[in-house]
């Protein structure tokens, strides 16, 4: 994508251009699954790409949480949306309203009604990334509370990042990146964003089960014991399955 996280991506890095983005978080129940990304896809992406072509917007990406792992009821769609800086996510310059959806369009937004509980907005600020170049399919996201965000973000920067531009490609992988979360935040909050996006499902499991051990080179100079003694609070695995240009 050109300029594209995804960001997510089109490798979710599609992210990559993005200096700001926020996440929209929604359950949706199987019922309505259909419905609701037909909207989406057919629909609500249209605006999203026209925002983009106006310079609005720097990309949007949905994401569908991969289904039967685990017993899962939390959000299982996410849209992210990326901005160059942060006066262009304030309310009055979102791009989703009903008067520029029904420009946009040609309809009333009210009639496409597509089911779904909105379960909240997170923004967050890009700290590094890395794009392949190549569509990536599928996004490991780990969301972490190190002891010390600072630190954490420069050995991803310094340590990480090298290591995994070195080894892009190799295993399936095609982007990297880490975030640092703006708002909001609680006692228990995650407050950094990580992801690693791949091509296939089957490269993901691989990574996760560790196939590809890290050399010593890393495994001697990481400092994550000491700043995630817990390990990641969460990873998760999630689809991309639209995205704008």
């Amino acid at each position: 994508m050109k300029k594209l996280l995804f960001l997510l991506f089109l490798s979710i890095t599609t992210y990559s251009n993005s200096q700001v983005f926020y996440m929209d978080l929604m359950r949706v129940e199987s019922a309505d699954q259909t419905q609701f990304e037909n909207v989406q896809l057919n629909h609500y992406q249209k605006v999203a790409q026209d925002a983009v072509d106006k310079g609005n917007l720097i990309n949007w990406v949905m994401l569908r949480k991969v289904s039967g792992i685990g017993n899962y009821e939390g959000p299982n769609y996410i849209f992210v949306n990326g901005f160059q800086k942060i006066e262009n996510i304030t309310e009055d310059e979102l791009w989703y309203t009903a008067n520029n959806t029904k420009k946009v369009l040609g309809i009333d937004p009210s009639l496409l009604t597509s089911g779904g509980t909105h379960l909240g907005r997170y923004f967050y600020k890009q700290e590094d990334y890395l794009d392949s170049g190549n569509m990536g399919k599928y996004v490991i996201m780990n969301r972490a509370k190190p002891t010390n965000n600072t630190q954490f973000i420069e050995e991803n920067k310094t340590l990480w990042k090298p290591y995994f531009k070195k080894n892009m490609g190799k295993n399936g992988s095609t982007g990297w990146g880490i975030a640092s979360r703006i708002a909001p935040y609680y006692e228990d909050s995650s407050t950094i964003l990580t992801w690693d996006v791949f091509d296939s499902m089957t490269n993901v499991m691989k990574y996760l089960a560790g196939e590809n051990p890290l050399p010593t080179s890393i495994a001697n100079k990481t400092k994550m014991g000491e700043l995630m003694p817990k390990g990641f609070k969460a990873i998760e695995i999630w689809e991309i399955i639209g995205s704008t240009n």
